[in-house]
């Protein structure tokens, strides 16, 4: 087993530890961007699909995400002072299905970013205010329900009506959201697994390691 796939079972497992393998692999001439790639991010594709299959319960993508904080603070110490970015995440009204959301919103936050969690069936206005209060620059929304797609519409054309929509970066996901729905919904990314979530969130707000 190499480093980086000995790595990557540390942070599917949320073992302790995972600072010091990342230590241990700069020190070894391991680049941040190689670490990243073949470490982090299939740790995260495995996390999204254990979670997926009903083996990993939401304890078990909390304890995933605390060891891939550790990881990326060993990367960017100045990750403790300065996060990547703020996140606003939650399920639009007429969604009360939060499992999946509530995970991207733990592998967000394990992924550097400070995240509210604004709720379940939550209004567009709702939306509005978290943005406001904690000044986020990004708005993460989940369904399960294809009828979700208005409920998230909804939220971006608040968004819009509260001049926020340039400033804010709207991102989807989850099985309600099918091909096609991001343009109609009005967001910038679409994702369909928990990796996909962290990368795109990633380029949204410009991380490069």
């Amino acid at each position: 087993m190499t480093g980086c796939e000995l790595l990557m079972q540390i942070l599917v497992d949320g073992a302790d530890g995972a600072g010091d393998a990342t230590r241990a692999l700069l020190a070894a001439g391991v680049s941040p961007h190689e670490i990243v790639q073949r470490a982090f991010v299939p740790a995260a594709d495995e996390v999204g699909s254990r979670m997926k299959d009903g083996g990993f319960a939401l304890q078990d993508v909390a304890r995933s995400a605390q060891a891939m904080r550790a990881c990326l603070l060993a990367l960017r110490p100045d990750l403790a002072e300065r996060p990547f970015g703020v996140v606003v995440s939650g399920t639009p009204k007429g969604e009360i299905h939060d499992l999946g959301g509530k995970a991207m919103a733990l592998l967000l936050q394990g992924a550097g970013f400070e995240v509210h969690d604004a709720g379940t069936d939550v209004p567009p206005q709702a939306f509005v205010e978290s943005v406001t209060a904690h000044g986020a620059g990004i708005v993460a929304m989940s369904g399960m329900l294809t009828t979700t797609v208005q409920g998230m519409r909804r939220v971006v054309e608040a968004l819009t009506e509260a001049g926020l929509r340039d400033r804010v970066k709207v991102l989807v996901g989850g099985v309600g959201v099918r091909p096609g729905a991001v343009e109609k919904i009005g967001a910038d990314a679409g994702c369909l697994g928990a990796a996909e979530a962290v990368e795109t969130a990633w380029r949204l707000v410009c991380v490069s390691f």
